[in-house]
């Protein structure tokens, strides 16, 4: 296809994403479509199951199609009898994985794309891959996440012309599943900094939650789920409380999908503690930005490695200093004693002792809020995401020229 083109237009780019909830890769297709676009080097046409961003992708300067999915896409094989997988397979391949790739054919036909890359996990997107194999195209998969080693993921991963790490921990992890190192390369996820900046004018806690103007706050930013860690930071905020007594616990996030147990829980272990009066649940919030640059101190307390947690980043950029966990992608983004603290997932106690050493010293705090800040928007701004995605895109397509 790129052959018709001359050397200055832009890659004709068709990023696929079949996640159906709000999370990091959706964020990600905005912020990588929005950056690309305003450099000129590509044009994205975003295929994707989630009609409510549409109007984000078009304001970012791309183009939105809608994905038609089964409802019942990603669910596990419901038994280990050979026979019994055959036939769902068989079922899975012929009633979801070929329509769907047909709709990618179609629209990359459509759109005469250049590229296809896949934005999620390559075991979800088996579709995209078939169909990059029949046009032909140079097929791009993204990483955001780690995968379960399977005999399909090992069909699929050949496949794929280049594979993606957002940190380096999904970069070892790639590796490990066998994928040659020439086919393997990093590029973190971005950052929205025209959002995420030093300048952020913080929201006024005392305003919005009644609580004593300057009580030193420290909070957790994502979506209520078991994972992202809300039990481990109502147990560190139970020891933060008990030796700062004045201080707040803030949750920003609205609950996942089918979490609202979870959520009551979070609320009576806050009541069990006695903590509840100082833990505040604010709920989804769009200015995040300004919540984050309110805190004193941001956590990220995830009980599974997080491929990347962005979050911390975002944290990092407006100059809040952030207590992390030690694993996953995590180390990428905070350096240990300079914009914040690594910490052993294991306990409470060592994560509360971090948190009260910044909450007691204004000073550490600034320092590693212009540290963290710096470093953030330098390492991880989507103007240096798009730049290295486009001299991948450049390279692969040159690369497939001179082998044609």
């Amino acid at each position: 296809m790129r052959a018709s083109t001359t050397s200055k237009d832009p890659i004709r780019l068709l990023l696929t994403d079949f996640t159906k909830t709000f999370g990091g890769a959706p964020e990600h297709a905005v912020s990588l479509t929005k950056y690309l676009s305003l450099s000129g080097r590509a044009r994205v046409a975003f295929l994707s199951p989630q009609l409510q961003l549409k109007e984000r992708i078009e304001s970012s300067g791309g183009e939105f199609v809608m994905l038609d999915l089964p409802d019942d896409r990603m669910r596990k094989i419901p038994s280990n009898n050979p026979l019994t997988k055959a036939g769902y397979l068989l079922k899975e391949w012929i009633g979801e994985e070929i329509p769907t790739a047909r709709q990618i054919w179609r629209v990359a036909k459509d759109t005469s794309s250049d590229l296809i890359q896949l934005n999620n996990l390559p075991t979800f997107q088996r579709s995209g891959v078939l169909a990059s194999r029949f046009l032909k195209t140079p097929c791009i998969a993204t990483h955001q996440g780690f995968e379960q080693p399977s005999r399909s993921l090992q069909y699929i991963l050949p496949l794929i012309d280049m594979h993606v790490a957002i940190s380096r921990a999904v970069e070892q992890h790639i590796l490990d599943l066998g994928v040659p190192r020439e086919r393997v390369c990093l590029i973190h996820d971005a950052i929205d900094a025209s959002r995420f900046h030093p300048a952020v004018e913080p929201v006024n806690f005392s305003e919005l939650f009644q609580i004593p103007p300057g009580a030193p706050t420290f909070g957790i930013v994502g979506r209520i789920v078991g994972w992202k860690g809300h039990r481990m930071f109502m147990d560190v905020a139970s020891l933060v409380l008990k030796e700062m007594p004045d201080a707040r616990a803030i949750i920003v996030g609205d609950v996942s999908d089918g979490e609202a147990a979870y959520e009551k829980e979070l609320r009576e272990k806050a009541q069990q503690l006695g903590i509840a009066e100082k833990v505040i649940f604010a709920g989804r919030r769009n200015n995040v930005p300004e919540f984050v640059k309110a805190l004193d101190v941001a956590l990220h307390l995830s009980r599974e490695p997080e491929p990347l947690g962005l979050v911390v980043a975002e944290a990092l950029a407006v100059g809040t200093p952030v207590v992390g966990m030690n694993e996953g992608g995590v180390p990428d983004m905070l350096s240990d004693g300079e914009s914040g603290f690594l910490c052993s997932p294991d306990a409470a106690s060592p994560i509360a002792d971090a948190v009260l050493r910044l909450l007691r010293d204004p000073e550490l705090r600034k320092r590693f809020g212009t540290y963290g800040s710096k470093t953030a928007r330098e390492g991880f701004g989507g103007e240096l995401c798009a730049e290295k995605y486009s001299a991948l895109y450049e390279q692969m397509l040159s690369s497939r020229a001179t082998k044609h």
